[in-house]
């Protein structure tokens, strides 16, 4: 640690390059500059939990950032993939599974039979799978 810090105070010199005014030994002078860098670490650190990275790997805000991510990427790719469908198909399963209404709900509102939504939705998931399976999405997480 005290090599860093002598490093850091030649650091100092060379880059911000203080005057050395005379008014006391240039030890005195060279101390007062060490002593401000050690000084200026010593806040920093203060601020710094001085918990080593090991210790911080188990440390988890729960969420997994790579997984939200490949699910935000899935989202997307489905949406693109049922704006392809019928628009018939993308109305069933939109209401279905995004508006969570029943199939019988379902045929009312687009005035069909509880059969034909049964069959309807078969058929756009069957088509929906097709797409995503061309654009080489994978199914493991849904």
């Amino acid at each position: 640690m005290s090599e860093e810090l002598a490093a850091d105070v030649f650091a100092e010199l060379i880059a911000k390059k203080p005057r050395y005014s005379g008014k006391s030994t240039f030890k005195t002078w060279l101390f007062s500059i060490a002593r401000n860098v050690a000084v200026d670490h010593l806040k920093r650190r203060s601020k710094l939990s001085d918990t080593s990275i090991d210790e911080m790997y188990d440390v988890s805000d729960c969420v997994d950032i790579e997984k939200r991510y490949i699910i935000e990427e899935q989202k997307i790719l489905l949406r693109h993939a049922i704006e392809k469908l019928n628009p018939e198909y993308s109305q069933i399963l939109y209401l279905v599974y995004f508006e969570d209404f029943s199939n019988s709900e379902a045929a009312k509102i687009m005035k069909k039979s509880k059969r034909q939504i049964e069959h309807m939705l078969y058929n756009a998931k069957q088509s929906l799978k097709k797409i995503l399976e061309k654009e080489g999405f994978e199914f493991e997480e849904l």
